[in-house]
């Protein structure tokens, strides 16, 4: 697999050290933790992460827990699409529960009722995401 210096790497293991997936970001891109809820629970997991600088030298970082990383990585986007009664948390707004669900031409938007029992309309893809 290639990669460049806009791409950190990051090796996922298991409570044993097994290497037991991997997952990719692009630094020029907004962060997307997709394909990490399936490491359940996160706190038996570790992530690694790896990566070529400019000079195209590998770095590695050191190994952290991954529900710890996850609190401090937080999604700015996902293509997840989500069903009724998810749970999501709406950019900006908070967190509840998805009502219903709309598929535009373009992207899918949905009906939130929130915590605090607001219900918002017409919610964008690009402004729910996952609560971890």
């Amino acid at each position: 697999m290639t990669t460049s210096a806009n791409v950190i790497e990051y090796n996922i293991y298991d409570k044993d050290g097994k290497s037991v997936g991997y997952h990719r970001q692009n630094i020029m891109c907004m962060r997307c933790n997709d394909g990490l809820e399936k490491y359940v629970p996160a706190s038996d997991f570790e992530i690694e992460s790896y990566g070529y600088d400019e000079e195209e030298d590998l770095w590695e970082g050191d190994r952290q827990n991954l529900e710890t990383w996850l609190s401090k990585n937080k999604p700015e986007i996902t293509f997840k699409v989500f069903s009724i009664d998810d749970k999501v948390r709406v950019k900006r707004k908070g967190t509840g529960t998805v009502l219903e669900v709309h598929k535009g031409k373009w992207e899918h938007f949905y009906t939130v009722e929130l915590d605090t029992k607001e219900i918002l309309n017409e919610v964008k893809q690009g402004q729910v995401l996952n609560i971890m």
